[in-house]
Parts: C-alpha cells; sequence; structure tokens
C-alpha cells in the first residue's frame, strides 16, 4: 500500500509511547500530562447526566445530531468565562466546539498552513502540537524561551502563524509576562502574523496573578480551550475562538469534515455543569492540590539534581528539568523504567537540534506519597548511571 505523502515521516506520539510502558504495574509515572482521575466531578456528572436524559427535551438534543460549531449554551459559558476572569468581549458566534483541543490544532493546520509555509513555535514547545502541524508540511522557526516569555524576537520574518502556549507552558512550565507578551503581540503586528493562543492549563494557578491572554494586544488572535485539565479529558471537548469571520467560517468547513460535531451529550454535560454547580470552586480545588504536588515534586528533584536547572511554575501540569551535560537523559530513562519510575525526555520537544539533557515531569497525576517514592526510585536510576 502507498500511503498518502502527508503521513510519511510522521512518527508516533513519544508521550503516548511513554504512556503505554507507565501503565505496567508497579511504575510510577511522571510522563503523562493526565489530571487526577479522584478529582473528576464523577457524582456531579451523574447527577447532570441524570436530569438531561430523564427530560425528554434535552434528551433529545443530547442524543441527537447537532450543529457542527458547538452547542450554543456551551458557547455562550466559554464567552461569559473569558468575559469574568480577562475582560474580553468574545463574540459566543465566533467560537467553535472542537472534539478535544488536539483536534483544534488539526483544524488549524488544515486551515491556515500550506506546504512551506513558515509557523513560529516556542523552542521547546508542545509535541503533539508539532505532530498536528507537520502533517501539512510547514518550515518551523522557534523561538528561543527565558523564563518569562521570548529571548529575542527576529526583524525579519515571513510567518504566517505564530502557535504558543504563554500560561503554564507545556513542556517548561514558564509564563509569559504581560510585558513580554505586549511586546511580541506588537511584533506579530508590525510582522502580519497570525497568533495561535493555545491555553489548555491557565485555570489552574495556585500560586503568582493571572497575565493577559494576547488577544488583549493582538486582535488577529486565535484562541485555543479546553475542558480536558478542569472537568475531564474523557469528554472530548476544547474551543476554538475564531478572530474574525472569515476564519470562523473556513475553521467551520474544516470541523464539518472532520466529524460533522463533537459529542452533543458530553456538551450538555460540561454546559449543565456550569449552570449546575460552582465550577470555580473545583477549579481551585483542584489547583491546591496540584500546587502541592508541585512544591513536592520540586523540593525532591532539587534534593537529587541539585546542580541541575529546574522550573518552579505558578500553575499547570509540569516542570521542565536541564540536567548537567554529563547526564544521558535516554540512559537515565532506561534505568528509571527498570526502578519503576517513568518520565519523558525533552528531546521530542524541539522541531530541530534538541537539547538532549533535558526532561519534562508530570505532578499531577502522581499523589504526594508516590511522589517521593518516584523520586526515590529516581535517585537510584541516577547512582546507576554516573
Amino acid at each position: 500500500m502507498e500511503f498518502a505523502k502527508r503521513i510519511q515521516g510522521i512518527e508516533s506520539s513519544f508521550v503516548r509511547d511513554i504512556l503505554k510502558l507507565a501503565t505496567q504495574k508497579d511504575i510510577i509515572s511522571f510522563a503523562g500530562g493526565l489530571p487526577e482521575a479522584n478529582l473528576f466531578p464523577t457524582g456531579r456528572f451523574a447527577k447532570a447526566a441524570q436530569e438531561i436524559l430523564t427530560n425528554p427535551k434535552t434528551a433529545k438534543v443530547a442524543l441527537q445530531y447537532g450543529e457542527s460549531t458547538g452547542f450554543t449554551p456551551l458557547k455562550e459559558i466559554i464567552a461569559k468565562t473569558y468575559k469574568i476572569k480577562d475582560n474580553l468581549d468574545i463574540d459566543p458566534n465566533l467560537i467553535i466546539i472542537t472534539t478535544g483541543s488536539q483536534q483544534a490544532l488539526d483544524l488549524i493546520g488544515k486551515t491556515l498552513v500550506n506546504e512551506g509555509d513558515e509557523v513560529l513555535v516556542e523552542r521547546p514547545t508542545y509535541l503533539a502540537a508539532i505532530q498536528a502541524l507537520q502533517f501539512y508540511k510547514p518550515k518551523f522557526t522557534e523561538i528561543e524561551l527565558s523564563s518569562n516569555g521570548p529571548k529575542t524576537l527576529p526583524n525579519k520574518t515571513k510567518a504566517k502563524l505564530a502557535y504558543i502556549i504563554p500560561n503554564f507552558q507545556n513542556p517548561t512550565g514558564i509564563t509569559w509576562s504581560n510585558e513580554k507578551r505586549e511586546e511580541f503581540a506588537k511584533w506579530a503586528n508590525k510582522n502580519n502574523i497570525l497568533i495561535v493562543e493555545d491555553d489548555p492549563y491557565g485555570e489552574i494557578r495556585f500560586s503568582g496573578k493571572r497575565q493577559k491572554p494576547l488577544k488583549t494586544f493582538h486582535e488577529n488572535t486565535v484562541l485555543l480551550g479546553s475542558f480536558s485539565k478542569i472537568l475531564a479529558p474523557g469528554l472530548r471537548l476544547g474551543w476554538i475562538v475564531a478572530p474574525n469571520k472569515e476564519i470562523f467560517h473556513a475553521l467551520s468547513l474544516a470541523k464539518q469534515s472532520a466529524d460533522l460535531h463533537s459529542s452533543q451529550f458530553t456538551q450538555l454535560i460540561a454546559a449543565k455543569f456550569y449552570e449546575d454547580f460552582d465550577a470555580q470552586a473545583h477549579i481551585e480545588k483542584i489547583a491546591k492540590e496540584y500546587g502541592k504536588r508541585k512544591d513536592i515534586l520540586h523540593s525532591k528533584l532539587k534534593e537529587i539534581f541539585p546542580t541541575a536547572q529546574i522550573t518552579n511554575p505558578d500553575g499547570g501540569m509540569f516542570l521542565w528539568v536541564r540536567f548537567p551535560e554529563e547526564i544521558e537523559v535516554l540512559s537515565l530513562l532506561k534505568q528509571a523504567v527498570d526502578e519503576g519510575v517513568a518520565f519523558v525526555p525533552g528531546v521530542p520537544f524541539y522541531v530541530s537540534n534538541p537539547e538532549k539533557n533535558t526532561a519534562r515531569f508530570n505532578f499531577s497525576n502522581t499523589n504526594e506519597s508516590a511522589i517521593c517514592e518516584g523520586v526515590a526510585r529516581l535517585q537510584k536510576a541516577l547512582k546507576s548511571i554516573v
């Protein structure tokens, strides 16, 4: 079988491969980007689902085909949230509900990226975004990051769009400052660059001050969001906020051809959750727990890697470790798995010239005792290679 050219050269997600490994019995995993399943609001979901399905009117809506761009009450909730938290006036008619934010990345690639187009990404960046956009054969250009945003910006560029994760970035955990955001927005506007602002983690803040969305400074910005980290990934619900009707229409056509529409049933459950329960209290509960776990993991990693550079984020789900040059991370991972602990090497988060002495550690899906045990196993692995 001769496959389409677009699939050739596309490799399996490294994280997915690691996750298969990490599901083995007795493996403590810092590898995946999984939320804590024990914090899923299962009882409230059950109540919402029961009320939806026992009401003939809402049951018919939940189980029927729906609009390609999504369930209107859910889109109105998303728009209202942007207004309350960021003072952004978002038109619900420019929102498209997607089957997870991963679909949003694919729709953006399908709609906006031609082969050879220059696409700016952070260095490092979310590896599944690299994978999604690779199908459309862009030319990636990397933006070096400091602790609060881009280090420098090129004077001239032919980039068509810039994909960025300014809040608790995956994989580094860093957050762009308002000053860096405004500077980048002015630069993007000068160079006629569409910004794609991915924000799946921004709600999970456990310290520091909320920063402004890039859209505050740059109208030509696509906003991406997700319910996966704040409600549950099994809902498979994300969203796109298009900057104008033209882009909205193009993305809507791509969405129609992909799956007609995202699940009506889970859209109604998400909407009912926000209507009937205190969603903000639930989010704050998640953030408080993740903050505790981050502090423990950061402290324990510093104990065994005193010379490593380890990010200390104000939110999100990840720490980024830059080991001393003499530590071979792939060798450490192999030994770590033998000891019963897993993490993700930094290599797949780069589109070129990867820094091989880096790694990403997730803290959201491992409780406090498991974090301590996992780091102890990691220390044993380290002793085996140095």
